[in-house]
């Protein structure tokens, strides 16, 4: 007890002593260069037990603390602020801010500093350090939103159990390169009902690892209602599901400034640029899109398309050499309605870089076409299988930069499409080998995908799986005997 009584009756003390010379340097705004001897015997005290008056008081008077300079609050200000920087509690940092009792804010470093003051700065302490880290948080929230895609109804092993839920997390356990599909939906009710019928008939899809379901990007403008978003991942109940913005559906490429698109899609609500900034994503934009960095082959299904019957390869090639497969389907369905300069533009960019088409037979079929029709060819893009690794090459990325941003600006001004356009794609920078465009079974489109019909080819697809799995228990019984 005397030994503790000394040491509370010595640092009381502001005279000629080390603690007063720190807390004069504390108000002063310099108290980086305190002594190291002596910032380490001006510690803070816990709240001890408490001790009867007549052993805790001094032997001495306790010498009055000296006028408090005008700069008082600034220089306890900045030492609040180091604290707090440091992430330490007020209690226990040891730079600048000492409590005699921590029981009370009675006083604070021997100034007699009243709680009425030092609360008010505490809080503007706070404020100011929450201020300048706000940058920071920012880009931390916006690096792990593009880097760190979370997904829906992802399954988690636990002591070997499993457990899926509406809770979005991150799929850092799946291989990397594997296949992803992926869709564009807005936010209208029509699109949503029909992605939540395609989404239910990937069921019909086959070549899945059963351990990773192959997970599903649902692209959109980030203008999806919290009710819309929670349905979709229900209608996908079996297989991880994300929901990454496609960005950049306001904006427009170089000078292209046209008040009103050529062919209006503003029917059903639509906006009026909306279909033409969806093309430019499919030729363009996704290939950038961050949320395609873990995977390498994708597969595109449209809103508007379904399965009714067992496809055994997809979501992958179904060679595993492919670099691209799509159902060719004949012209362009108007003709030169929206090809407008179209051709005349590819042959110019072959000339401007020395581009010989690597598949030979595809491109050929594309002049017979122009020549004999005014037309051009078109895949069945509404679902296509592609890689990666194919699409981000450096002469494809340059091609789709110079169809979608560059003059004549064709897919905003005569409505270009990315069906006709991944056709000339692949005719100038795929070999024929590595290209299947057969058509690809258990697919349909549009008006063959009513929601009752897909409904009864899951039924029925389902009954004969079940029939399919007891014929196999059987036999196997059957051998074992």
């Amino acid at each position: 007890m005397d030994a503790q009584r000394i040491r509370r009756n010595s640092l009381t003390k502001v005279g000629n002593d080390p603690v007063g010379e720190l807390v004069m340097r504390i108000i002063r705004g310099d108290e980086d260069d305190a002594a190291p001897a002596t910032r380490s015997a001006f510690k803070p005290f816990s709240n001890t037990k408490k001790t009867p008056a007549a052993i805790v008081k001094p032997s001495t008077p306790r010498i009055p603390s000296p006028p408090i300079p005008e700069r008082k609050s600034l220089g306890l200000f900045f030492a609040f602020r180091r604290c707090v920087g440091r992430g330490l509690s007020l209690p226990s940092c040891k730079c600048s801010c000492s409590f005699p009792s921590f029981g009370g804010f009675g006083s604070f470093g021997g100034f007699g500093l009243s709680k009425k003051v030092l609360v008010p700065m505490i809080l503007l302490t706070l404020a100011v350090t929450l201020f300048h880290n706000q940058e920071s948080i920012v880009q931390s929230v916006r690096q792990r939103r593009n880097d760190d895609i979370k997904f829906f109804n992802t399954r988690r092993s636990s002591r070997g159990g499993g457990v899926r839920g509406l809770t979005p997390v991150s799929l850092n356990y799946y291989p990397k390169g594997g296949p992803v599909i992926v869709t564009l939906v807005t936010n209208l009710e029509k699109d949503v009902n029909e992605l939540k019928t395609a989404l239910r008939s990937l069921a019909f899809l086959e070549g899945d690892d059963s351990n990773f379901p192959t997970p599903v990007l649902v692209f959109n403008e980030g203008d999806l209602g919290v009710n819309q978003i929670h349905s979709i991942v229900e209608s996908c109940a079996e297989r991880p599901i994300a929901f990454p913005v496609a960005r950049r559906f306001t904006d427009f490429p170089g000078e292209f400034r046209d008040a009103d698109p050529v062919f209006p899609a503003s029917f059903n609500n639509r906006k009026k640029w909306g279909y033409y900034h969806m093309i430019k994503f499919w030729i363009n934009d996704i290939w950038k899109h961050p949320a395609l960095k873990p995977f390498e082959t994708i597969m595109r299904i449209d809103s508007d398309s379904c399965f009714k019957e067992p496809n055994p390869h997809l979501p992958n090639f179904a060679h595993h050499h492919l670099v691209y497969q799509s159902h060719y389907v004949g012209y362009e369905a108007e003709q030169s309605k929206y090809i407008k300069g179209l051709y005349e533009f590819v042959r110019d960019y072959m000339n401007k870089h020395a581009i010989v088409p690597r598949n030979p037979m595809l491109w050929q079929f594309v002049v017979s076409a122009h020549e004999s029709s005014a037309s051009l060819p078109v895949f069945q893009s509404n679902l296509e299988i592609s890689s990666k690794t194919f699409m981000q090459r450096k002469d494809v990325v340059r091609f789709h930069k110079a169809v979608t941003e560059e003059e004549p600006y064709g897919v905003f001004r005569f409505r270009w499409g990315d069906a006709v356009v991944r056709f000339l794609t692949i005719a100038l920078f795929a070999d024929d080998g590595y290209v299947m465009n057969s058509r690809i079974p258990g697919y349909y489109h549009k008006d063959h995908c009513r929601n009752d019909e897909v409904a009864n080819a899951l039924a029925r697809y389902s009954h004969q799986k079940k029939k399919d799995m007891s014929l196999k228990d059987v036999l196997d019984i059957h051998e074992m005997q």
